[in-house]
């Protein structure tokens, strides 16, 4: 007992619960937080870019006009899987998309999925491309759709 009450003696009088400050939100006193570094200790909201996001920004022009036909889809394709954007699988897909759809277009491939023949191996690797071109064309505004 007398230990403790040496340990709190000692506490008092270097004013350690003099420095901590009050949690108006809480109505309690913040052991963590010391006023003199409150600016310090706010947390900070950042956003870091990933990789994958920054190669899909990267594109520019190069993808504008991928849904044009066939051919220009599959150059698109390979123009992705040069950045490493899109996989050896997904190159599968694309060309199987570009054999087998009517019309290059994100309803076209839909209407391939829809497939009951299809391979579920298929499916996935088509689903997974689908949701590539999804997003590229998402942060790209449309610039797939456009024409060249």
């Amino acid at each position: 007992m007398q230990v403790s009450q040496n340990v709190l003696q000692k506490r008092y009088a270097d004013s350690v619960h003099n420095n901590h400050t009050v949690d108006m939100d809480h109505g309690s006193r913040n052991k963590y937080m010391s006023s003199l570094s409150i600016e310090h200790y706010l947390p900070q909201d950042v956003f870091v870019k990933s990789e994958y996001l920054q190669k899909i920004e990267s594109l520019g022009d190069s993808i504008q006009g991928g849904f044009r036909d066939a051919e220009s889809f599959v150059s698109m394709a390979n123009i992705l899987h040069g950045e490493n954007i899109l996989n050896n699988q997904d190159l599968i897909a694309a060309n199987y998309l570009a054999k087998t759809s009517k019309d290059i277009n994100f309803e076209s491939f839909n209407k391939v999925l829809k497939n009951e023949n299809l391979s579920m191996e298929m499916k996935g690797l088509i689903s997974q491309l689908m949701n590539k071109l999804y997003n590229i064309n998402y942060v790209h505004a449309g610039l797939m759709m456009a024409s060249a």
